[in-house]
């Protein structure tokens, strides 16, 4: 028996696009975590550009939208492996110029596009 929310229901049908995990986020930030995603916890489209024009490209829409949506929750981004903020965002040249968001805590892994 499931004592509290069921995320076998949540992600009944599997994640098959964006839209559907961006869903899942927002379920599991107020089912879960117990506080659900407000618009102040997205990074503004202004801090979004302007981190994008020091990096001279747009990022993928995925981690833009990403960014927007939870960009400043770090309650569900710093456990392990913390979020890169957009002012922080890099191109990793030793990852074949690979464009790090994501940092595990030791500093020895990324995650990348």
């Amino acid at each position: 028996m499931v004592d509290g929310p069921d995320v076998s229901v949540a992600l009944g049908g599997g994640v098959t696009d964006r839209s559907r995990a961006w869903g899942f986020v927002r379920w599991f930030s107020g089912e879960w975590i117990g506080r659900p995603l407000r618009p102040e916890d997205g990074c503004a489209a202004d801090e979004l550009t302007t981190a994008e024009s020091v990096l001279g490209f747009e990022r993928p829409a995925a981690l833009r939208e990403g960014y927007a949506l939870l960009g400043r929750r770090d309650d569900l981004t710093r456990q392990q492996d913390p979020l890169v903020p957009p002012a922080g965002l890099y191109v990793d040249d030793a990852l074949g110029g690979a464009l790090v968001f994501r940092r595990e805590n030791q500093d020895c892994a990324a995650w990348a596009i």
